[in-house]
């Protein structure tokens, strides 16, 4: 009997060490999970604030390419005749999304595209800019004619080598706030876009909630961040809640990107995963599944959000910026013998108008797959907004090589579209550039290859131009 109770006695001593001992575990285990899940969601929200910024800045640059393809309507009038500016600006539609679009001639006098007046804009820091030859985005938002709350984006309109006027588009706080929710990554985090002031230019449905939208003044620095200060974390106590902010810079007049997290998502997976652990007590196997889930789910996230970043959303090869940097690698690997193609749709709006925008989004689509087909991969093709491509070849210099590559565009590409009983048929216009004989960055050969288009687009279309130089003359 003794003997029994004794068994006992260090059977139940040990059960008691063991569970003393798994208690103990099982707590540095939450410990160490949450200070894991902390960082990585840190990470992640640093990952994601860089991401989404970058997206924002791409969408307005998109917004400025669209002012861009305006401009061309006001260079061969005289912007000093406010009557054939009004009669040019009223025969334009508005387009992305734009709240007001118009036209300011060099003494600032300014016309809109409903017939309205934005009144003397001469002394606007985005018109100064614009003026100065530069894309503009005003540093703030400001009061319109209507009294909304408004950014203004501004392009310049080039004659004769100098800026004659400026085009302007303007987005309502509303609008923006929409841009920023539609390219959040999360439904848990919340972003902001802040001015250099401090002031909240945009602003994402706070953790889905619009009655809490509105204090969000607690999320911002009061210290300006440095200028080479790459991101900032910020942990706030609000409503009784800790939230984790990080802030990143934009790189555009001083703004910065905000991204929110509550930090009960991260005390909520680590206790969801600790009671999960908790039912397999003795499972090491289990804990080490667990974790590498958790580790395959957040490279999972980072490689979506990182392809979200470099790829077109509709057409899924390289977006405009991806594309640059990718030839730029190119260029820097000292590979002479590259051309540059940029690939516009003839007449595409006829499509949208005929055929409906869901076909027009099936010929982007097939445009996108076809020139992939041509260059040999999705890594040599961009997709540079609305219906213009770009594409670039190693040719090593052989210009018969280029010439067929562009035949074959011209030729493979040139189809008809049926829907609702309509038909419209869609050819291509191709403008090209050699490197390094045409340019020896980026942008000059960019500015070239387009020269050759509009030369293309002016000559009857479905054809194809290599860079002569003739173009600038022409100019």
């Amino acid at each position: 009997m003794k003997k029994i109770r004794s068994t006992h006695l260090h059977t139940t001593i040990v059960v008691v060490v063991m569970l003393i001992l798994l208690i103990a575990v099982f707590l540095v285990f939450r410990h160490y999970l949450n200070a894991t899940l902390r960082e990585t969601e840190e990470a992640h929200l640093v990952e994601n604030a860089n991401t989404v910024s970058e997206v924002f800045y791409t969408k307005l640059d998109d917004q400025l390419t669209m002012l861009e393809s305006q401009a061309r309507y006001f260079r061969t009038i005289d912007l000093s005749d406010y009557n054939s500016m009004k009669r040019t600006i009223l025969s334009t539609k508005g387009i992305g999304g734009f709240k007001n679009i118009g036209v300011a001639n060099s003494s600032g006098a300014t016309i809109n595209y409903n017939g309205t007046s934005s009144g003397n804009i001469y002394l606007s820091g985005y018109y100064r800019e614009a003026m100065q030859g530069h894309n503009a985005i005003s540093e703030s938002t400001i009061i319109d004619e209507d009294g909304d709350e408004v950014l203004v984006l501004a392009v310049p309109i080039i004659k004769d080598g100098t800026a004659a006027g400026v085009i302007y588009g303007t987005f309502t706080t509303d609008t923006i706030d929409s841009i920023i929710d539609s390219i959040s990554m999360s439904k848990t985090t919340s972003n902001i876009v802040v001015s250099s002031e401090g002031k909240i230019l945009a602003h994402s449905t706070f953790g889905g909630n619009d009655e809490q939208s509105s204090d969000l003044k607690d999320f911002i620095p009061r210290q300006k961040m440095p200028a080479n200060e790459k991101a900032r974390t910020l942990y706030v106590e609000r409503h009784d809640k800790n939230y984790i902010a990080e802030i990143v810079p934009i790189g555009l007049h001083d703004w910065y990107f905000i991204t929110i997290l509550p930090e009960t998502t991260v005390t909520d997976l680590t206790t969801e995963i600790t009671v999960y652990v908790g039912f397999a007590v003795g499972s090491v196997l289990t804990i080490f599944l667990i974790i590498l889930l958790l580790i395959a789910r957040l490279l999972r996230k980072a490689d979506i959000i990182s392809e979200r970043a470099s790829t077109d959303s509709l057409t899924r090869i390289l977006n405009k910026g991806t594309f640059r940097t990718r030839f730029c690698e190119e260029m820097d690997k000292g590979k002479s013998g590259l051309a540059m193609f940029i690939i516009d749709l003839d007449d595409f709006k006829s499509v949208n108008d005929n055929l409906g925008h869901v076909m027009g989004d099936k010929v982007l689509v097939d445009t996108a797959d076809k020139l992939s087909e041509i260059f040999g991969s999705r890594e040599s093709v961009g997709r540079i907004g609305g219906d213009e491509f770009s594409a670039f070849l190693r040719c090593g210099g052989n210009i018969e090589t280029v010439e067929k590559t562009a035949e074959k565009i011209c030729t493979e590409m040139n189809k008809e579209y049926t829907a609702h009983g309509a038909s419209v048929s869609v050819s291509v216009s191709v403008g090209i550039a050699l490197y390094p004989a045409s340019g020896r960055d980026y942008e000059e050969l960019y500015r070239n290859a387009d020269s050759a288009l509009y030369k293309v687009k002016g000559s009857g279309k479905n054809m194809y131009a290599l860079y002569s130089g003739e173009e600038q003359e022409n100019e």
